[in-house]
């Protein structure tokens, strides 16, 4: 038997304000996914996570993997993009990202642990060696604070 129509139309109400509700508040920043360009700021760490061939369903077997993990300052919200199969998916309460960096600009072991703002373009988790749900493609890497009369 169905619910009455408004009851049905509360149900969802509460429902979509639920989802939104993580993305609201003075604490969380509001981005979206590529080619949208952004900047984080946060702590950047590596991280180590189990491999292929099980990625941790067979942990004797599986390699290790390296990851770098900026955790961020403030709780950021990503909006899915409904146009894009990799990106559709929306992220609220987003605390850390793993960073991807390319050739134009590589890594320096000397940002880890500590403090950086970053400037690029933010994807979502499509494979297993994807980390984090929401990933950042690195254009630029400043240290920031106390570290800022370092910058590369």
């Amino acid at each position: 038997m169905n619910a009455p129509l408004p009851s049905r139309l509360s149900w969802w109400l509460l429902l979509i304000l639920a989802c939104v509700a993580g993305c609201r508040g003075p604490a969380s920043a509001h981005f979206r996914y590529e080619p949208a360009i952004v900047e984080l700021s946060g702590t950047v760490s590596m991280q180590e996570a189990f491999g292929p061939p099980g990625y941790g369903e067979t942990p004797a077997q599986d390699r290790r993997e390296k990851y770098l993990l900026l955790t961020l300052d403030t709780p950021i919200c990503v909006t899915g993009d409904p146009a894009s199969a990799a990106n559709a998916q929306g992220e609220s309460n987003v605390k850390a990202v793993q960073m991807v960096y390319g050739v134009n600009h590589p890594f320096q072991q000397e940002w880890v642990n500590r403090h950086v703002s970053v400037t690029g373009t933010l994807s979502h988790a499509v494979t297993g060696h994807h980390r984090t749900p929401v990933l950042v493609q690195v254009t630029a890497t400043r240290l920031t604070g106390s570290d800022s009369t370092k910058n590369k």
